[in-house]
């Protein structure tokens, strides 16, 4: 008989509802609910079935963590003290991810590109499929290869955002894979397209905040994978913004009080902005000022069509930019016009590359 771990899966939930139903009933001891039915243990059950459907080191990394949570907590249901410190036990648990990592690298040859609080993963694939994967942060990626030739977008603990509207489909069905654990993806198609969603969901959302939806022709995208724990949200183009937000005009100044007087800065005057700590650092024709706010909140705020983030510590006006010079492998700078050198993201550089049209 063939294993099917979708269905393995499935009988293990059943049984902890099994076990949740009896409990009401005295037949199974109230220590056995509280160890089996927790979030710790939905944590391992969902660490397994990824790993046994997925069989790489997402799924392992999620195992992982689940049973660092877990052990702890089945000695506090025992009421038993634990025979280890936790400190060996954080320190195994990071050793596994490593090691979970380092055997995934060398097993598909993937290089990883990481940043504070992000670690993020394109690759390409067999067949030149995009794979991308991202941990505990959030990534923007634009796949703008023509025709569309399918996607795998893995996201655990964080956010990622695919946008698709400058590819196009073609004829037939193309495929996107969207795997999610405890993560949001969020996917922004022409509206144009035929899409069709067909992911499995667990204890999750799947939103289509399509206004209008395109009727079934000879071309069509579906969305498959899994979403545990998280949402998948589908938008056309130019409905990614709320109503509200839609009908907000952009600012055209910023104000910044300095030295007892604000000042009102023209966004024509605005060359760059830089991360600093819980502020950030305008860089203008007039000086440079500091401003309680936050880099989300400019790359929300400013126009889309004038600025763009190429770093998660600086956003640039594309007025302002003179050249990009490439100085290494997967290493360029933005060069301003006044001199001004700021190197650029993966993920910033190919952003820049749609904005300039390069």
């Amino acid at each position: 008989m063939k294993f099917n771990p979708g269905k393995t899966f499935g009988w293990l939930l059943l049984l902890a509802a099994t076990v949740l139903i009896l409990s009401v009933t005295g037949i199974v001891p109230g220590w056995a609910t509280r160890m089996i039915v927790s979030w710790q243990a939905l944590f391992v059950l969902l660490g397994v079935h990824l790993l046994l459907t997925r069989r790489d080191g997402f799924g392992c990394a999620v195992l992982c963590t689940g049973a660092y949570f877990m052990i702890p907590h089945v000695y506090r249901v025992l009421g038993m003290p634990m025979p280890f410190e936790k400190s060996l036990l954080t320190t195994l648990f990071f050793a596994a991810l490593l090691l979970a990592a380092g055997l995934e690298m060398l097993k598909a040859g993937r290089k990883w590109h990481a940043s504070d609080k992000k670690f993020l993963e394109v690759k390409t694939g067999k067949k030149g499929v995009p794979q991308i994967s991202c941990a505990f942060g959030q990534i923007d990626h634009a796949i703008i290869e023509k025709p569309f030739r399918g996607a795998v977008a893995s996201t655990a603990f964080g956010e990622t955002r695919l946008n698709l509207t400058r590819t196009n489909l073609p004829e037939g069905d193309s495929f996107l894979e969207v795997n999610n654990a405890f993560a949001t993806t969020k996917i922004t198609v022409p509206a144009s397209w035929c899409v069709q969603v067909t992911v499995g969901s667990f204890m999750g959302d799947i939103k289509d905040r399509r206004t209008e939806k395109a009727p079934a022709g000879d071309r069509r995208l579906i969305v498959r994978g899994a979403n545990a724990f998280g949402s998948i949200e589908l938008e056309s183009a130019g409905e990614a913004v709320s109503a509200d937000e839609s009908t907000e005009e952009k600012p055209e100044t910023i104000s910044v009080k300095h030295n007892n007087r604000v000042h009102i800065i023209p966004l024509d005057e605005l060359f760059y902005i830089q991360a600093d700590g819980d502020y950030v650092t305008l860089c203008t024709a007039q000086g440079n000022f500091l401003k309680e706010q936050t880099m989300k909140y400019f790359q929300q705020t400013l126009p889309p069509a004038r600025f763009v983030r190429i770093h998660r510590s600086y956003i640039v006006s594309l007025a302002e930019i003179a050249s990009v010079d490439c100085r290494g492998k997967e290493s360029y700078y933005v060069i301003l016009k006044n001199g001004t050198a700021l190197r650029t993201s993966t993920t910033g550089y190919q952003e820049l590359r749609q904005k300039l049209e390069i």
